[in-house]
């Protein structure tokens, strides 16, 4: 069994939100899961490996393991010593402004685009509420697509650690007689103590350390909420919450603008008094979020890192005279020709003068994908005047089971092995808009789309920094 290993830290200082997202994730992947952290670490059901530095935790990693890394520091060292060793890198990143040389890219803030990142050719992308990283209840909750019937229960949480302690903040602007019932719901690493003349009345109850379960069902209990702009955030929307929220901390900016913009909860701005019983003032004119997770966003993410595990069973040779049979039988196929610009029969002889053309040209870059030796597919970059237009197809017979996304993802990463990549300034590809399936390809890739009379055409910008190494 491959292992993935979680590289993120957690402390009441730093918070535990990174960690809960990466066990969410990792818990419901069939691997070897172990934990890498250099603070003394809370219990999190799964193998913990003390590491003193970075370097100690590179030394541990072996070629095919996974790695998902979240935290603050993406520093281009850890990303390149991390894929020196021959591991598949995950990152949970909203650095678009930094380089992401990652071979997935999860985000799950609203409103992000994959096209933001400084990323590598072939990084697979689960962004905005397709990235959402939910625990399964509250999975089952956002499947549910439940309304909620109006009541006068409220909670209030922080996250584990609360290191400003917003929740009194919180607290001292309530009118509690407005609400029947205020569930203050504390994290392991809270520190605080709360104004007992505040919280010592028969309709505020305390909770401590809730798992997922008791979370959820306190969540679809509650009507309205008040939390940061944090993973908490997309836990209360998939329970149709009505939320009160803001940021406390520079990396909570970016979920809070994009939610906010798209009308998903009541503003509270950075949480100060006057902004508290502001927001409070706004609660019956809310009709609740326009956006939430549908619940389907972790079978998604899965099935990308299911894919990249087995990455290394599939290889590109450059195209040679040997596969014109094949790639004769395979364009001339009526599945092929039906997504084709020129959708006629194909005559032998022609095909054999483009092969032929093609193998030899010095500014085309033809591989062909091969699974133990077998051929399943072929990808084309034809270069000119610094663009590399793509042409993939898989093998007719095997149409179906998600070789356009590997024969795309493996064809871009040996693209940057080649001699004229430095070449490359943009790679593009054309789609009919009929085709479905291979717009949805190059949208994993990250790629901008844009009309084209009746195509589509799909764009994604190269930059060569002295970081883009494999």
């Amino acid at each position: 069994m491959k292992t993935l290993w979680i590289r993120a830290d957690a402390s009441p200082e730093l918070g535990f939100g990174h960690l809960t997202r990466c066990l969410a994730l990792a818990h419901q992947l069939p691997f070897t899961i172990r934990w890498a952290t250099l603070f003394p670490a809370p219990q999190a059901g799964v193998e913990v490996v003390p590491i003193t530095s970075e370097a100690d935790f590179f030394e541990q990693i072996d070629a095919g393991d996974l790695v998902l890394l979240d935290q603050y520091d993406y520093n281009p060292y850890m990303q390149a010593s991390i894929r020196e060793r021959g591991a598949v890198l995950l990152a949970i990143s909203d650095h678009t402004a930094e380089p992401v040389h990652a071979d997935l890219i999860i985000n799950p803030t609203f409103g992000i685009q994959a096209s933001e990142y400084h990323a590598l050719p072939h990084t697979l992308f689960a962004v905005g509420l397709e990235g959402a990283i939910l625990r399964p209840p509250f999975i089952a909750a956002a499947q549910a697509a439940h309304s909620r019937v109006p009541n006068k229960e409220l909670m209030i949480c922080f996250g584990g650690s609360d290191p400003k302690n917003l929740t009194a903040k919180v607290l001292q602007q309530l009118d509690i007689k407005l609400f029947e019932a205020i569930h203050i719901v504390l994290g392991p690493g809270y520190a605080h103590e709360l104004d007992h003349t505040l919280i010592n009345t028969n309709s505020i109850f305390i909770h401590r350390n809730l798992e997922a379960d008791d979370m959820a069902a306190l969540m679809q209990r509650c009507y309205w909420g008040i939390f940061p702009t944090s993973g908490i955030l997309l836990e209360a929307l998939s329970c149709n919450m009505r939320v009160i929220g803001g940021y406390y901390v520079n990396n909570q900016q970016a979920v809070y603008k994009h939610h906010l913009k798209a009308g998903n909860f009541i503003d509270a701005k950075t949480f100060a008094p006057h902004e508290i019983k502001q927001a409070l003032n706004e609660l019956q004119n809310f009709n609740g979020p326009k956006q939430r997770p549908d619940g389907t966003s972790m079978s998604r993410i899965q099935r990308m890192i299911q894919f990249l595990s087995g990455t290394e069973q599939y290889t590109v040779r450059t195209a040679n005279s040997a596969d014109l049979e094949t790639t004769f039988k395979w364009a001339n196929d009526s599945r092929t020709r039906k997504f084709a610009f020129n959708q006629d029969p194909i005559p032998y002889t022609d095909h054999e003068h483009w092969f032929t053309a093609k193998i030899n040209s010095a500014s085309c870059i033809y591989y062909i994908l091969e699974y133990e030796s077998q051929a399943m597919g072929s990808i084309r970059f034809d270069l000119k005047d610094g663009i590399a237009t793509i042409s993939y197809l898989v093998a007719p017979e095997l149409h179906g089971q998600g070789l356009g996304t590997r024969v795309m993802q493996v064809g871009l990463k040996s693209l940057m092995t080649h001699n004229l990549y430095r070449e490359i300034k943009c790679i593009q590809g054309y789609v009919f808009q009929e085709n479905i399936a291979s717009q949805k390809t190059f949208e994993r890739f990250g790629f901008k789309r844009s009309q084209a009379e009746n195509l589509y055409l799909f764009t994604k910008e190269i930059s060569h920094d002295s970081n883009t190494s494999i």
